[in-house]
């Protein structure tokens, strides 16, 4: 796991006599932003009430590590039914997702944003008749810097990048000049 620094709140809480810690995780959906937590009630948190997942939602385990860079998935189970052709309408591919972790002691709500944060990749359904398991995999945000980015140095790209800028537009009469430079004897008069 990468080191990082617990702030002052979660060591109180982490030190307590009774600590709850439980995940918060925020999907920015197309259709709006789905705030759940992992606890058996609602909570409100940074102007927003995060639905409580009442112990049917997950996140599958996942590894962490500075040579793998690995994905994770959330299950969401007891949906009805009758809410399905909702969820399957919904585009999540490429949506951002955070996933936070939250200690909470007494009335002291203490809250890690920098736990995990990726983009949405695929949405599956599974469907007994009365209700149904939602899962959703995300990559990790660090994927986006080992996917390869292919630049075909044409006129076209160029000018997604810069309108006004023409050079690309010549390159075939420049590939094909032949340019004649002066000997030496040139420059000795």
């Amino acid at each position: 796991m990468v080191d990082r620094n617990v702030d002052a709140g979660a060591l109180a809480n982490l030190t307590a006599k009774h600590v709850v810690m439980f995940p918060l995780v925020e999907m920015q959906l197309a259709t709006g932003t789905l705030y759940v937590a992992g606890l058996p009630h609602q909570i409100d948190w940074n102007g927003h009430t995060w639905l409580a997942d009442k112990g049917l939602g997950g996140i599958e385990p996942f590894t962490e590590s500075s040579s793998e860079i690995s994905g994770c998935a959330f299950t969401l189970s007891g949906i009805p039914s009758s809410t399905v052709s909702l969820v399957l309408t919904e585009n999540v591919r490429g949506r951002p997702v955070i996933v936070r972790n939250a200690t909470l002691s007494g009335a002291v709500l203490s809250v890690d944003d920098s736990a995990w944060t990726g983009q949405l990749d695929t949405l599956a359904l599974q469907d007994n008749g009365e209700t149904s398991i939602v899962r959703v995999t995300a990559e990790s945000r660090l994927a986006y810097w080992q996917t390869p980015r292919p630049v075909n140095f044409s006129h076209a790209e160029q000018q997604l990048v810069d309108p006004t800028d023409t050079f690309y537009s010549r390159m075939t009469q420049m590939a094909e000049v032949t340019l004649v430079w002066p000997d030496k004897e040139f420059f000795k008069k």
